[in-house]
């Protein structure tokens, strides 16, 4: 690459050491699995992670349980560059079926790190 230009979340662009220092600055420092918004939802929600800098490519998995910890979707299951992510569930299940009302368990799983989180879907 000859030139490359950052734009930050104002369209602001940076070129040279600037847009190096600019997409340090952007680049989460830790893993983070966030609260799906709107939660309680229906029909669907979006579920937002950070996978963090200095990280080489590294498997994500993000699937959703039911209240008796059996698997409903897997989301995502793919290798993922550092940055922030997100998500739509749409309230269905692997079958493409829409699930029950009740509470559900997200999990995100990016190499060591793993986080579970709690939603509601209401009907």
């Amino acid at each position: 690459l000859e030139k490359v230009e950052v734009a930050d979340r104002n369209g602001a662009v940076y070129d040279g050491e600037k847009a190096r220092v600019a997409a340090s600055a952007v680049l989460p420092k830790a893993f983070a699995l966030d609260q799906n918004s709107p939660n309680p939802f229906n029909p669907s929600t979006t579920i937002s992670y950070e996978i963090q800098e200095n990280t080489n490519s590294v498997k994500v998995v993000l699937a959703v349980y039911n209240i008796r910890g059996q698997k409903v979707i897997t989301l995502v299951d793919e290798l993922k560059e550092a940055g922030r992510y997100s998500v739509n569930w749409d309230g269905r299940n692997e079958a493409g079926q829409h699930v029950s009302s009740g509470v559900f368990f997200y999990r995100l799983q990016a190499g060591d790190f793993s986080a579970v989180r709690k939603m509601v879907i209401l009907k």
